[in-house]
């Protein structure tokens, strides 16, 4: 026994007759007949071969599987039954004289792919109609076509006939958002976006997805997908998926001279499969007699004249958003503080805990030590502590231990009177004593000398200093902030580092968090490091993978530096390719913690979460998506894990 069936995708049909028990259609490689159609689902329903004939099963699809015009979950079929799924249609037939077959049983199945982008639309028609239903369908199509041409014909107006090209595209296919859209110098301009009911979309440029438009002006052609958030070719279209756009039908407006002027550009946000090839012809024809419209009635010369009121008007509203979102960052950033930490950029958990005990600590003389890997920003974070403390009227002092050679340490912090030593023929005062009345900032204190920690312990103690080659020492009031990215217990068990000096220096201390474990900051740091650069510029999803995987050895320090690097290549858009060879190949580096297993876990499910939301621009619904889990699922695990948001 065996299953004869026939399938029709995009006009063209093939015929199978397979000696299989069960037969499976979907998306997925798997099944014994593929078919990418995004309306379907990667295992969409199957025919079962029984003694008593064919049975239908729908694979809980997201669309349903209708047999004849009624969705069914399990249903015996009959010869001539047509099963509809998406935009193809499966025929049972009887089994029978295998001629004509397409596929016979050992076969390779066949695999079929939904044109989306379409290059070329001559010779590329629909089939006439099939049937009188189709025929009177089309009839009153083209009757309801003709009326609306008339309609706007017999505008002159411009903005009249601009809104009534637009409220007609919308009516002819109930679409529920409607744009049209001009180009000038490679530039898309929306002199009109209306909804369904004639209402105008406000900002209607961050409302459609404008890489579908210059896709289709740029290539002068038609755009047809029945769900744009499913299709690999959209992978790449930020818009597409921050927008959520489900149908999207864009086709080209073309003067007299075939020169492409605009287009007309539809979307339905909530319905799959709202507009098909035959809705694009109906539009295209509908297109070509817009644009004479509109050419008659001197729209585009007003356009046109109109293009440097707009390039000046976006200027100054992205300055204004910029400042904005600065001021909404500041503000953000100062709940629960007592201090102004506007100067540091960052929002996630990892920042706001150090930040917190920075908050405590900043009003108190207590001795800081500022512990994280290089490029963290210490140094930022020791100046901010100086200024907002009792001490910010003094001055504040950097010794950068690990730039000085071992022999010039001690010379540079206590200074040296005259004669002290060849070629010492003035006194000089050291930057211990010149941090008198504020604070003394000891950058790398794990690269100090073990003979120069014992003099620096004195002053501590003491509150004494006294220069290279004095006889008398001289007091000094000053605050003392270290920093390092050594372990500086190893070095005290090793006898690299004085205890008594360690214990000295931790009047409290502070654990400034690497970029890799505040990888939700990435788009507040990006957006400020670029308005310091005066950059903008917007990364690709694969680009933006590649940031939020990367490590960051070098931290905010290397990330400033990509930055620049990138913002020296001129571009609006940066794709993976466009990123350094360290973030494009460098291999997920793993940090085994302490806690055992579960703790381990946590932190892996914790910074894994964290990166889905900061990749996905913290959208739960994509994350969740990305990662595998229901909504549900992820606010659990959420919750568990204390991440905000």
């Amino acid at each position: 026994m065996s299953i004869r069936f026939s399938v029709e995708s995009e006009g063209v049909t093939r015929t199978f007759e397979l000696s299989r028990a069960v037969v499976t259609f979907g998306r997925s490689k798997e099944c014994t007949v593929q078919i990418d159609d995004p309306a379907l689902s990667r295992t969409h329903f199957q025919l079962e071969l029984e003694a008593d004939g064919v049975w239908v099963r729908d694979l809980n699809s997201r669309n349903g599987t209708l047999l004849g015009s009624e969705k069914v979950t399990r249903c015996k079929t009959q010869a001539g039954d047509v099963i509809q799924v998406g935009h193809c249609f499966v025929r049972m037939l009887e089994p029978g004289d295998p001629a004509g077959l397409t596929t016979v049983s050992k076969a390779p199945t066949a695999h079929w792919t939904r044109r989306l982008f379409a290059k070329a639309r001559v010779g590329k028609r629909r089939p006439p109609p099939s049937s009188e239903r189709e025929l009177a369908d089309d009839l009153h199509r083209l009757q309801k076509l003709l009326g609306l041409l008339r309609r706007i014909t017999s505008e002159f107006e411009p903005e009249r006939v601009l809104s009534e090209i637009l409220d007609a595209a919308l009516e002819f296919l109930e679409a529920e958002r409607g744009f049209l859209v001009t180009v000038e110098e490679d530039r898309l301009f929306i002199p009109v976006a209306r909804d369904f009911w004639k209402k105008d979309i406000p900002s209607p440029a961050f409302e459609l997805s404008r890489t579908v438009a210059l896709e289709v002006v740029r290539h002068g052609i038609t755009l047809v997908t029945e769900d744009a958030t499913e299709d690999p070719r959209f992978e790449e279209m930020a818009s597409i998926h921050d927008l959520q756009i489900r149908s999207v039908l864009c086709v080209p407006l073309k003067d007299g001279r075939g020169r492409v002027t605009g287009a007309i550009y539809l979307d339905n946000r909530f319905s799959r499969g709202r507009f098909n090839e035959r809705d694009a012809e109906f539009m295209e024809a509908f297109a070509a007699q817009a644009a004479l419209a509109l050419e008659r009635s001197g729209v585009f010369e007003t356009l046109r004249s109109s293009s440097l009121r707009y390039r000046e008007a976006a200027s100054r509203n992205a300055l204004e958003l910029r400042e904005l979102k600065a001021r909404l960052r500041q503000m953000e950033q100062q709940q629960g503080f007592r201090h102004d930490f506007s100067v540091l950029v960052g929002r996630s958990d990892a920042m706001r805990d150090c930040l917190k005990l920075v908050d405590k600590v900043i009003d108190t003389d207590l001795s800081v030590l500022l512990r994280g890997e290089s490029g963290t920003g210490k140094d930022v974070l020791a100046r901010l502590i100086h200024q907002q403390g009792p001490r910010g009227v003094g001055p504040f002092v950097v010794a950068d231990l690990a730039a000085l050679p071992g022999g010039l340490v001690e010379r540079e912090l206590f200074g040296h009177a005259a004669g002290a030593f060849s070629g010492a023929g003035e006194a000089a005062t050291g930057l211990i004593a010149a941090a008198d009345g504020g604070t003394l900032f000891l950058d790398e204190i794990g690269d100090l000398p073990p003979e120069t920690q014992k003099s620096l312990l004195r002053v501590l103690e003491g509150g004494e200093v006294r220069p290279l080659g004095a006889t008398r020492s001289s007091r000094v009031d000053l605050r003392i902030i270290a920093a390092t990215h050594r372990d500086l217990e190893k070095a005290c068990l090793a006898g690299q580092f004085r205890e008594d000096l360690y214990y000295r220096l931790k009047g409290i201390e502070i654990q400034v968090p690497p970029l890799r474990d505040r990888v939700e900051d990435l788009p507040v740091l990006i957006e400020h490091f670029m308005a310091r650069a005066g950059v903008l510029f917007e990364f690709s999803p694969k680009a933006w993978r590649r940031l939020v995987r990367h490590t960051w050895p070098g931290n905010v320090r290397e990330l400033q530096n990509e930055l620049v690097r990138l913002g020296l290549l001129g571009r609006s858009r940066i794709n993976a390719t466009d990123l350094s060879l360290a973030l494009r190949d460098a291999p997920r580096e793993f940090h085994l913690g302490e806690g055992g297993l579960k703790a381990e876990v946590d932190a892996l499910e914790r910074r894994l979460i964290q990166e889905a939301l900061a990749a996905e621009n913290g959208n739960k619904t994509r994350a969740a998506r990305t990662l595998g889990l229901s909504r549900v699922g992820l606010r659990k695990k959420m919750e568990r894990l204390g991440i905000e948001g």
